[in-house]
């Protein structure tokens, strides 16, 4: 489990995804819209988040989702962030 925290805990980008999936599942579309990236470089995050295993793709269609493990760590890596910001 602490493997997980710290590969979310040190990319930015991965972070910020992972927290806006939090909400509901999304298509890879929406992400880029919301984070302002091309698609293509979302698929690479996500695809990195997916072997990481902090995300799960639906087969059939480009809709992203967190797995049920990262969704117990969330809450987590939010108070580690919290803390962190007090320093």
């Amino acid at each position: 489990m602490a493997e997980k925290v710290g590969g979310l805990l040190i990319n930015k980008r991965k972070r910020e995804i992972v927290f806006y999936l939090k909400d509901g599942p999304k298509r890879v579309g929406q992400i880029a819209k919301e984070f302002n990236m091309t698609q293509r470089n979302v698929c690479y995050y996500l695809d990195m988040l997916r072997l990481g295993g902090y995300v799960q793709k639906k087969e059939d269609d480009k809709i992203y989702s967190l797995t049920e493990n990262t969704s117990k760590i969330i809450p987590i890596i939010e108070r580690v962030l919290s803390e962190t910001s007090k320093l």
